[in-house]
């Protein structure tokens, strides 16, 4: 029998953190890396023209945030069962993540205010392509 009765005999301790260590830090990098593009979307003006748009730079920040995000979904296949440990913490960067980007402005995108449309007739019960 151990000598620690919480640890667990199949998983020790250090296998539970370093699973919570793979999702701390992925979830601080996806926080980063939305924080980067909230950032940035400050410089998408639709005053300035195409060639003067830091569009590269939100191409790579988007494509480190899902290489970010396939790690984590990774860690979550070779967790298993027991990421569910992890849930608040999924949770909670998933509304930050969402927090971070609802106070930027939209990038590249000009038919913003049709999806307000389509939501507004939407929550009237009506299909949005039907009038």
């Amino acid at each position: 029998m151990s000598s620690n009765w919480l640890e667990d005999p199949v998983y020790p301790s250090s296998h539970y953190s370093d699973k919570r260590l793979l999702w701390i830090v992925t979830g601080l990098m996806l926080i980063a890396c939305h924080a980067v593009l909230a950032w940035m979307s400050t410089c998408f003006g639709y005053a300035l023209p195409l060639s003067e748009r830091p569009i590269l730079s939100m191409v790579v920040t988007e494509m480190c945030a899902a290489a970010v995000f396939l790690i984590a979904v990774w860690g979550a296949r070779m967790e298993g069962s027991g990421s569910l440990l992890v849930a608040p913490w999924i949770i909670f960067v998933g509304i930050v993540l969402r927090a971070t980007m609802f106070v930027s402005t939209p990038m590249q995108e000009d038919d913003f205010y049709r999806y307000f449309w389509d939501g507004a007739v939407f929550g009237k019960w009506r299909q949005c392509f039907s009038i």
